[in-house]
């Protein structure tokens, strides 16, 4: 078996590495560097900021990189019938596979679960075993695509195992039929130790409050500006706790389709309440934990999108409970799993903006509350740190690769 032998070789599949929004990626690579000397991408983003020593970074070549459509897709159905993610063609196969055996890899992580098929198509004919790994996009929106449904039932049970961040994601996929033992529940996790010990020497070392900040309670979003994160609810929510507790300030961060319909909301409220508004740049790393050391709570209204797209497991939450921040939010996805209703912060209805108002103006009006909570949220996040579930996901893959490998040995 492989990891009685040697060290255990893996290589990882993902559209692309280094977007801003993709964070707890670049950490997973990070942590699995003298397990991962190989990853394979379509697309490489802000290099100099997410740069992997140690790990060989192929870019898929242009040529073959491309989704084949149209009469070349409808012949290579007919070559492949059992291809069930995107179709590269079988030069990107040949060129995936040699990659692969020239880096002695013994198993392969396909982020997204699209990505995912389209590596085993290319793993199976030379013996590696391929991991599903489902965030949230390729777990929810994409099953409502009668072809993907089809194929990713039809075909995962060539994969070797599937790792999942939320618990709504297992229960569906025990749901359908997948196999108990070859699907594990692994959150993405974030660095919550390491954000505590930061935010709690930046918060040591901040001078006393100014009369103007006493009192106040600062609520704090990060985030995409998207359907499933609805920012208009948020903003609405937030207009109704003011009418109760204009102590309140509501700070907002991120980029996104729906950026410029906050703005126009923002600009249409009475002067008072827009002035209790600030909407913030796109942030560094290094500023969110600034930011998070200014705000008392942070705030998400997450929903179903119109196209069926959930949350995964919100790793700025987990960021901010980890920097001791308690959270309003949503019954949403994998935000139940983070979030204790009434010990680290207050949940509601999905699209019920007055429900989580209240919350907020609850929340705003209980220091002692917020900073209880704010506790208890810190050290909830500590079973999730990154490191720590890294570590599961290394050992899940290797038990199924040499289960795969032994099975093999005894056939």
């Amino acid at each position: 078996m492989v990891s009685n032998q040697r060290p255990l070789r893996l290589a990882s599949v993902t559209p692309c590495l280094g977007h801003p929004s993709n964070v707890w990626m670049y950490r997973q690579f990070a942590a699995l560097k003298s397990e991962l000397p190989l990853l394979v991408t379509w697309n490489r983003l802000n290099e100099d900021q997410f740069a992997l020593t140690g790990t060989d970074v192929q870019i898929v070549p242009e040529q073959f990189g491309q989704q084949i459509r149209g009469w070349q897709r409808r012949i290579d159905t007919m070559l492949r019938p059992r291809v069930g993610g995107d179709r590269f063609g079988r030069r990107f196969d040949r060129w995936l596979q040699q990659k692969l055996i020239d880096a002695k890899i013994d198993g392969v992580i396909g982020q997204f679960g699209n990505v995912a098929m389209t590596a085993e198509t290319a793993c199976n004919p030379i013996g590696i075993p391929t991991f599903a790994h489902f965030h949230g996009f390729d777990i929810t929106a994409r099953l409502r695509k009668h072809r993907y449904r089809k194929a990713i039932t039809a075909h995962w049970h060539d994969f070797a195992g599937i790792i999942c961040v939320a618990g709504y994601q297992r229960d569906w996929l025990l749901q359908h039929g997948y196999d108990s033992e070859a699907v594990a529940l692994i959150p993405c996790g974030a660095p919550t130790r390491e954000i505590q010990q930061k935010t709690d020497a930046l918060r040591s070392g901040r001078p006393p409050q100014t009369s103007q900040r006493a009192g106040e309670c600062r609520f704090l979003f990060i985030g995409r500006f998207v359907d499933k994160k609805d920012p208009l609810s948020l903003l609405k929510a937030f207009g109704r706790c003011f009418r109760s507790q204009p102590h309140s300030r509501l700070r907002i961060a991120g980029f996104g389709p729906l950026e410029s319909a906050c703005r126009e909301w923002i600009d249409a409220q009475p002067n008072q309440l827009r002035s209790a508004i600030s909407m913030l740049d796109t942030l560094s790393p290094q500023q969110v934990l600034e930011q998070f050391v200014e705000a008392d709570v942070y705030v998400q209204h997450s929903r179903l999108a119109s196209n069926g797209d959930k949350e995964g497991w919100p790793v700025v939450i987990a960021e901010a409970m980890a920097a001791g921040l308690p959270v309003v939010s949503t019954r949403h996805a994998g935000i139940i799993d983070q979030v204790v209703e009434e010990q680290t912060g207050y949940l509601s209805e999905e699209a019920d903006w007055q429900a989580m108002g209240d919350n907020m103006a609850r929340i705003a009006a209980d220091p002692s509350a917020r900073k209880a909570m704010g506790i208890a949220s810190q050290q909830r996040m500590i079973q999730f740190d990154s490191a720590t579930q890294v570590q599961r996901m290394r050992e899940f893959v290797g038990q199924r690769i040499d289960q795969v490998n032994f099975v093999r040995k005894a056939a």
